[in-house]
């Protein structure tokens, strides 16, 4: 029966023509945050001397940081320093300079990548701060609370002796991290493809025939499982469109390095690298899909409208997003959608006295919301 829903619901022009124009306008939309906030209007209008410039000092100096690089960066912002003394601002590019300009290349060594390597060699000295004031406040609080005792000493195990090794260009990273478009799109076309799920059987009497065939369980169950395997691959295809245009557009490497490599994410809780940071993004957006999913599915169950549990459906997604502003992080289930906020700083809840995560807490929570929609879809369902 799986097969027949997925020709009846999924293999149809209709949704596979709006899949194709939702990947554009994806596309679309990133270009338009690019040019207007990332520097893409200077480089389509052609004044590409400092990206350009940049992009070549990056492939010079990115990446993992060693002591030959460093001692060359040095020696290369001295040069720059003095070719800007001996030319002055020059009005024509010169050969012999990254950006065709000595200003252009002293301020790239000065305010890029010169803050980038005292960032990255630093960082051990600023975490072990952290996971110090952690611990003398773990002993200050032992004679009050013991919960304060338990979240200052993860605090202190957390950001103990945390190393960056890498020079990251973290533009990319902070987009992609924070991109949030893709997902509305993903939210539209289950709302599409899925709120007729239930909906349309009861509009063209066939859940009478469902029901009288036996096969309900059986029908129920492949419903469900194409609204699982629906959500799970639209997530991963607008993840993967993101991850292609972001890189095209801004750019995203060194996988290797720590997510505190980018000093946007320098008091991350989580002492993990850019790729895995990527796996629990994609992981974060599923659940959100997954716990969506369910509730159009449920909604489905009313009525013969699909005119009506699409709007149903609409209506609930924006409410999450309108909650999303207001909620605490560790209740906001449309706030896993984006991680940027769950990777930018420490945040936990007090649990029984335990300090919990925040992100765990939403997703356990998420989780349950899921969990308890399909029960009642299953309930409901060709009753």
């Amino acid at each position: 029966m799986l097969k027949y829903e997925i020709k009846k619901y999924i293999l149809k022009p209709s949704v596979i023509l709006c899949l194709i124009l939702f990947l554009l306008l994806n596309i679309g939309k990133y270009f338009e945050l690019f040019y207007h906030f990332d520097g893409g209007r200077a480089i389509v209008s052609g004044y590409t001397a400092l990206s350009e410039g940049e992009s070549k000092l990056y492939e010079k100096y990115g990446g993992l940081i060693t002591d030959e690089k460093i001692e060359m960066l040095k020696s290369e912002l001295k040069t720059a320093e003095a070719k800007l003394k001996e030319y002055g601002i020059i009005e024509e590019p010169m050969e012999g300079f990254y950006t065709g300009y000595p200003y252009g290349d002293a301020e790239l060594f000065k305010n890029t990548f010169i803050p980038a390597y005292e960032y990255a060699i630093f960082y051990f000295r600023y975490s072990n701060e952290i996971s110090e004031a952690a611990r003398q406040n773990a002993v200050y609080y032992a004679e009050f609370s013991d919960y304060e005792v338990r979240k200052n000493t993860l605090i202190s195990s957390l950001y103990k002796n945390r190393r960056v090794d890498y020079c990251v260009k973290g533009n990319g990273w902070s987009a992609f991290f924070d991109y949030k478009f893709s997902s509305l799109l993903v939210i539209f076309l289950l709302i599409f493809i899925l709120s007729p799920l239930f909906s349309s059987e009861r509009a063209g009497g066939f859940d009478r025939l469902i029901i009288s065939s036996g096969k309900r369980k059986a029908a129920i169950r492949s419903k469900l499982i194409l609204a699982l395997l629906l959500s799970f691959f639209l997530t991963i295809i607008f993840f993967f469109e993101d991850m292609l245009i972001i890189d095209a557009f801004s750019g995203l490497d060194c996988f290797n390095a720590p997510i505190y490599a980018v000093s946007e994410f320098q008091n991350c809780s989580f002492d993990i690298t850019l790729f895995e940071s990527c796996v629990v993004s994609a992981v974060s957006r599923f659940i959100v899909m997954l716990c969506f999913t369910s509730i159009i599915c449920f909604l489905s169950t009313f009525g013969k409208n699909t005119a009506v549990s699409g709007l149903l459906s609409f209506s609930v997604g924006a409410l999450f997003v309108l909650l999303s502003e207001v909620l605490p992080q560790s209740l906001d289930i449309a706030g896993l959608v984006y991680t940027s906020d769950l990777f930018r700083g420490f945040s936990v809840v007090n649990i029984f006295g335990f300090p919990v995560f925040s992100v765990v807490t939403a997703i356990l929570l998420t989780l349950i919301i899921a969990t308890l929609f399909i029960i009642a879809t299953v309930r409901r369902a060709f009753r």
